[in-house]
């Protein structure tokens, strides 16, 4: 079990020293950093693949063991349920969602190898995905992966906790990954398009394009297939409720849509050189907002919360008392202030300029 949760901090270890050699890369220190940058991603790429598929074959051999597994499969379940399983909760669903990270920005450090694409917007979108890498996985370290099942919990339940029945669904295999995967590479378009208000240098689009178009698909399944399950399986009699958390993961969608249409001027005629990132950047940080939302348990009423609602109190009073016990809202709510603020400089100097 410490094997596993050394590894989680051994990946943030990796994600902090690839801010670092970024950082040195951009002062003009040797291309030995760049090397090295690229080799903490592959390394990066390979451990986080090895702890996602470690985590599923845990759950497939239902090794109640590991408190994750107890919590959320049973040695009963079907193997399609326990597959989707590991996304039924917070640890699982963000290491998902890390791996979608870290995914595409691989393939990106390989593409660099055989295109034209100046140095500096590379340098500053990678230490962009590292820097959000490095606040994920310190999140995750949080969680405890790789927990000890209480001997109580063994004793109460040898064969596992269960999963929820309203997760009991077909759609349940699908709708989790696909948001996820739409989460993880909007942070492509995110880190372009700090690197191009930070640098002007045009080709950022060549980052942006097919990652923010990947993503815009990807996201827009996810909705239609949350919604389809809120309509079969919820019993809301529709598609559509205004859940809090079913309409905080809309809010990228629109500001994504709109990225897309402000980029493509952008690429053709040089319109919105400024609200086209803008757009980008403000789109993840649309995301961290969705996650926070879904994650701190007890703020909104929500099917989709992790979470039950106090509703004795006011939502300022929840607000407080969730960013005092939740140390990862904490952090989401950090990030989304920090990046808002230095996105504001940013675009300021740019259009200062």
């Amino acid at each position: 079990m410490a094997l596993g949760n050394g590894l989680v901090y051994l990946s943030l270890v990796l994600a902090i020293g690839g801010m670092i050699t970024s950082v040195l890369r951009l002062r003009g220190w040797d291309r030995r950093f760049l090397i090295i940058s690229r080799l903490i991603t592959l390394i990066l790429f390979f451990l986080i693949t090895g702890i996602v598929v470690y985590y599923y074959y845990i759950f497939m051999t239902s090794d109640m063991t590991y408190y994750y597994v107890w919590q959320y499969s049973s040695v009963d379940l079907e193997a399609k349920y326990k597959f989707c399983a590991v996304l039924a909760g917070l640890a699982g669903s963000l290491l998902f969602w890390v791996w979608w990270i870290i995914i595409p920005w691989f393939i990106e450090e390989v593409r660099a190898m055989g295109r034209k694409i100046d140095s500096d917007t590379l340098d500053i979108a990678r230490l962009a995905t590292f820097g959000v890498m490095a606040v994920l996985i310190y999140v995750l370290s949080l969680y405890e992966l790789f927990a000890t099942t209480p001997q109580n919990a063994l004793d109460s339940k040898p064969d596992g906790n269960g999963l929820n029945a309203l997760l009991q669904t077909d759609l349940m295999i699908v709708h989790p990954p696909v948001v996820f995967v739409a989460y993880g590479v909007l942070v492509i378009p995110f880190a372009a398009a700090f690197a191009y208000l930070l640098t002007g240098h045009k080709d950022w689009t060549r980052l942006s394009v097919f990652w923010g178009r990947f993503g815009w698909l990807f996201l827009t399944a996810g909705i239609g297939i949350g919604a389809l399950w809120a309509y079969t399986v919820l019993g809301w009699g529709g598609y559509w409720a205004w859940d809090p958390i079913e309409t905080s993961s809309l809010l990228p969608w629109f500001l994504l849509t709109a990225f897309l249409h402000a980029q493509f001027k952008y690429s053709r005629k040089g319109d919105y050189p400024i609200l086209a990132p803008f757009l980008g950047i403000t789109t993840f940080i649309l995301v961290i907002f969705a996650t926070f939302s879904t994650r701190a348990a007890g703020l909104w009423a929500s099917v989709h919360s992790y979470g039950d609602a106090d509703l004795s109190m006011t939502p300022w009073e929840r607000f407080l008392d969730i960013m005092d016990t939740i140390p990862s809202v904490r952090v989401y709510v950090w990030f989304m202030v920090i990046a808002f603020v230095v996105t504001l400089i940013i675009v300021y100097r740019a259009y200062a300029k």
